[in-house]
């Protein structure tokens, strides 16, 4: 028996002839008249003289015909080459031309031009026709034999063929039964390109066990909403996807009404690292096992996947990214630059061995020789990979590139394809890509030297017929380009100034256009919101949505936005294809106003979300979200106040941060405030440094320094504070000592040195206040057990009793010790209140640590 695909799927319709093979919109087919229509295709082409070693391009759009045809070029013995046709016309016709192809099945509703100089079929008459035979070929397959040529993107400028054989496909459905239980009863969705390996998975997957598969049209793809419809209607159980599109369907689980995906038993994530923050909320519905959510990493060159990596719940308090283990017949090996096997536990590139690794590259011989190599000390062919990765507990970690090349929402770009192709241009100099956001925003940065003054618009236009959407970078900036000492393009200089040459906006006209200037009032509100999905300050309302950085992850984003904010519908394809001022130009002026108050507010609940975004580090919170949901708490809530008020003037109310949602929360202009003054004083200084010096086990500790430049962490500023309050009587807020420097800390133990009948009023009215008997001036208001209603009432009976007024994130943030010394201690002593310092970003993030 050969292991070749081609028997195994004919095999699989012996044995399940009215099994539905195929869903393409209201089509069905069933497994038999699937592999008849197959057949007299490939009778066909084998009339044509289509045989074993002949390469047979499809160039067909998501249909059932696309199917049929990789199928029959399969049964002539030939190879495929699925080709997008969603794909730049010069990516076509170097793909059509380096494969040496013997002729094209595309059909008429291709979105493209067809290549010329090529035999060309369409599969649809001659699948309908009663000409050609519907038995099976007798064609013998070899496993050695290539079964599809993929094109990837490559570092030389243009793209790559990879060719990947029959023993190398048969296998990886072979082995990974150890890691799945596929069956004739599971639905698979082929939702990704057909040019893109992933598709590889989900079709075969599907047909190579007797499964149905469901043909998801295009815009679909770029729907969550459409797509899991889909998903529910059709009931797939086997769901593969990357991270990015992913965050889309787990985004709709908030606050939706939609049915569960019941039918779900698999989520399986590839294609780019794993983005887990996108599966908090699907985790919450629906927990770690049903369905299964699996981590594969893989490379196209490896044939698709690499490892396995089931997903449990730790997995969730754990940033690392987990690629699991190899598949059973795969190994990887860690090297170091000299080919060497690094130290357990140390980073290296992997290099993987074994029976996924493929011929190499279509005529690219020079390539295959840089890629594939045989090592010392290694029994067979290693494809090295340029990834990094280390062992972390016994299974694979992955570390990132150690090249060139980036993934960009899922697709895998050479920075330096992009880099030649715009070398090409005219004019241009020279040229550095980097790649830039994060997430969402995911995008590519071009550094251009040019002759004379870019025309951006120009630019991108022309590359677009030559690179797919995803490469065209979203900036492009006009800059100078240094060399090093020894001729080399200084790439690290240019990355380290990356950031100030965008806020700087060199060569970049984003300004919106003066034209229609009468108009631009009543459509602020929309040209905010783009602003805002996009993540740019301005627009230019000339250009498209894809123009300015836009992609199909953030168009869905905008979609919505625009029909949940301001009532606007729009069509995806329109907004890929028109200009902003095309697009919006009947937006209906009688809004305006009542979007102008609407916007007021959305702009301030903008400004908020934005905000937590930052201090959390996450650009995965939406509007929906609660702040205590997404990982806030009393330290964060701080800083996210004081961020507001320092760089914005604006303050919210604590009660809002903590009791709602970010998009309800309003931000109100801020009052002035001024820090504390402080003195100093040195009376007590070598016990208090003696205390701290043996407890850091240091010699001469800098007064000017603060405990965590000193070296301090939280498990030793717990200590020391225990020895001061045990050995010297003093009492210090642990904020304080995080805070401040230690001279500082010296002087106000001096001037406070002991609780006071002031003070022991004060922390009595706490106690009442909470229900407590001896509230502890060294905990927080929280810690004592107050929450955000209490504090509204604590803020008002120390008004009533002392005649002062705390901002509520200082009750949140300090002690009840802290409070009295920084407000009421300074009324008793006819000093004017002021609220205390506000805490430094840097110092918050390390209390927070």
């Amino acid at each position: 028996m050969a292991n070749n695909v081609k028997d195994v799927f004919e095999r699989i319709v012996s044995k399940y002839p009215k099994n539905t093979a195929l869903v393409c919109g209201a089509e069905t087919i069933s497994y038999e008249a699937l592999n008849a229509m197959a057949n007299k295709l490939a009778d066909y082409l084998i009339g044509e003289g289509v045989s074993a070693g002949d390469r047979v391009a499809v160039l067909i759009s998501r249909s059932e015909y696309l199917v049929i045809s990789i199928l029959a070029v399969v049964k002539t013995g030939a190879t495929y080459v699925p080709i997008d046709d969603k794909s730049p016309q010069g990516r076509i016709d170097h793909i059509v031309r380096t494969s040496n192809i013997a002729l094209l099945l595309a059909n008429e509703n291709c979105d493209c031009e067809l290549p010329k100089g090529h035999k060309t079929i369409d599969p649809v008459a001659i699948c309908n026709s009663s000409l050609f035979s519907l038995d099976d070929p007798n064609v013998e397959i070899s496993e050695e034999s290539v079964a599809y040529i993929i094109y990837t993107s490559g570092s030389t400028g243009v793209p790559n063929g990879v060719q990947v054989k029959h023993q190398n496909l048969f296998r990886l459905f072979e082995i990974t039964k150890q890691n799945f239980t596929f069956s004739e009863k599971d639905v698979w969705s082929l939702f990704h390109s057909i040019g893109f390996d992933f598709s590889v998975w989900e079709m075969w997957g599907a047909l190579l066990f007797g499964g149905e598969l469901v043909v998801v049209p295009y815009w679909v793809t770029r729907s969550p909403e459409d797509f899991y419809d889909l998903l529910v209607n059709q009931g797939v159980t086997v769901l593969n996807q990357t991270s990015s599109a992913f965050r889309n369907i787990d985004a709709l689980l908030e606050g939706s009404d939609k049915p569960k995906l019941s039918s779900l038993r698999y989520i399986i994530f590839g294609g780019e690292s794993l983005n887990k923050g996108v599966l908090k909320r699907w985790v919450g519905n629906y927990g770690v096992n049903s369905p299964q959510i699996i981590n594969m990493y893989g490379i196209t060159e490896t044939t698709v996947h690499v490892t396995y990596h089931q997903l449990d719940y730790p997995d969730f308090f754990d940033d690392s990214d987990i690629i699991g283990q190899p598949l059973a017949d795969l190994k990887i090996h860690l090297l170091d630059s000299n080919h060497k096997p690094v130290l357990e536990g140390d980073v290296g590139e992997m290099y993987v061995e074994g029976a996924g690794v493929t011929a190499g590259y279509c005529n690219n011989s020079e390539l295959s020789a840089e890629r594939f190599l045989f090592l010392e000390g290694i029994d067979s062919v290693v494809y090295k990979t340029g990834d990094l990765a280390r062992l972390n507990k016994g299974n694979f970690e992955y570390r990132g590139r150690c090249d060139s090349q980036v993934k960009i929402r899922g697709f895998r770009i050479e920075l330096g394809e992009v880099e030649s192709r715009i070398r090409l241009l005219d004019d241009i100099k020279e040229v550095c890509v980097f790649p830039g956001g994060k997430g969402d925003t995911e995008h590519l940065v071009a550094i251009v030297d040019t002759a004379r003054q870019l025309d951006v618009k120009k630019t991108k236009t022309q590359l677009r017929e030559f690179l797919p959407e995803y490469m065209i970078p979203s900036k492009i900036i006009q800059q100078s380009i240094p060399i090093t000492n020894n001729g080399k393009v200084d790439r690290k200089f240019l990355e380290n100034r990356l950031s100030d040459l965008l806020s700087a906006g060199h060569g970049a006209v984003s300004a919106i256009d003066d034209k229609g200037a009468s108009n631009q009032n009543q459509r602020h509100d929309v040209y905010s919101l783009i602003c805002s999905v996009i993540g740019v300050a301005e627009i230019d309302e000339n250009r498209t949505f894809l123009d300015v950085g836009g992609n199909s992850l953030l168009a869905v984003k905008l979609l919505s936005a625009l029909k949940r904010e301001l009532n606007i519908s729009l069509e995806m394809q329109d907004l890929f294809a028109k200009p902003f001022i095309e697009l919006f130009s009947t937006v209906d002026e009688s809004r305006s106003s009542d979007q102008e108050v609407g916007r007021d507010k959305n702009s301030s609940s903008s400004l908020v979300l934005g905000t937590v975004r930052k201090v959390l580090a996450s650009d995965d919170i939406s509007e929906s979200d609660m702040f205590l949901d997404v990982g806030g708490n009393s330290l964060l809530a701080v800083k996210v106040i004081n961020y507001l008020q320092s760089e914005h003037q604006t303050t919210i109310s604590i009660e809002d941060l903590f009791g709602k949602k970010m998009g309800e929360i309003a931000a109100c202009k801020a009052s002035n405030v001024t820090e504390s003054p402080r003195q100093e004083s040195t009376a007590i200084e070598q016990k208090f440094l003696d205390v701290v010096e043996t407890t850091l086990g240091e010699k001469a500790v800098d007064l000017n320094m603060t405990f965590l430049d000193a070296g301090g962490n939280s498990l030793l500023a717990v200590k020391v504070l225990s020895r001061l309050k045990n050995e010297l009587s003093i009492e210090v807020d642990i904020a304080d000592l995080f805070q401040f420097p230690l001279r500082h800390l010296i002087s106000q133990v001096e001037e406070h040195g002991g609780v006071e009948v002031g003070e022991q009023r004060f922390v009595e009215l706490f106690d009442s206040m909470l229900g407590e008997k001896s509230a502890n001036p060294n905990h927080t208001f929280l810690d004592a057990g107050g929450n955000s209603l209490l504090a509204v009432k604590a803020i008002k009976q120390i008004n009533a009793e002392f005649g002062v007024d705390i901002p509520i994130y200082d009750l949140f943030e300090k002690t009840i010790g802290a409070l009295y010394r920084d407000y009421i201690d300074m009324v008793l002593n006819s000093s004017k209140p002021q609220s205390s310092a506000e805490l430094t970003e840097e110092m918050l993030d390390s209390v927070v640590a």
